[in-house]
């Protein structure tokens, strides 16, 4: 089994293009999707395993009121920056 560990892999974790959603068309893509799988009534999302917060970050931006969770602290750390004013909650 292999076993990576997130803290360290935190800097970087963003340049991975589904991952920091950096391209505009990759974004714009993911928010596509988010918006088909989650109700169109606004409600509480819970982000497990959110890395540096960008799904969640979309789905906040959609009007939804988020809960991010992520085992590596620096990944959480990270996520708090990104998610920062959006009334979202980030958890280890």
């Amino acid at each position: 089994m292999t076993t990576i560990d997130w803290d360290a892999a935190a800097g970087s974790f963003d340049e991975e293009p589904d991952h920091g959603l950096l391209d505009p068309a990759v974004r714009d893509a993911w928010a596509g999707r988010l918006e088909s799988w989650l109700p169109a009534r606004r409600g509480d999302v819970l982000d497990l395993g959110c890395g540096t917060g960008s799904l969640s970050l979309l789905a906040a931006g959609q009007g939804h009121r988020v809960t991010a969770v992520d085992r590596s602290p620096r990944m959480a750390e990270l996520a708090r920056a990104k998610l920062a004013g959006t009334g979202a909650e980030v958890l280890v």
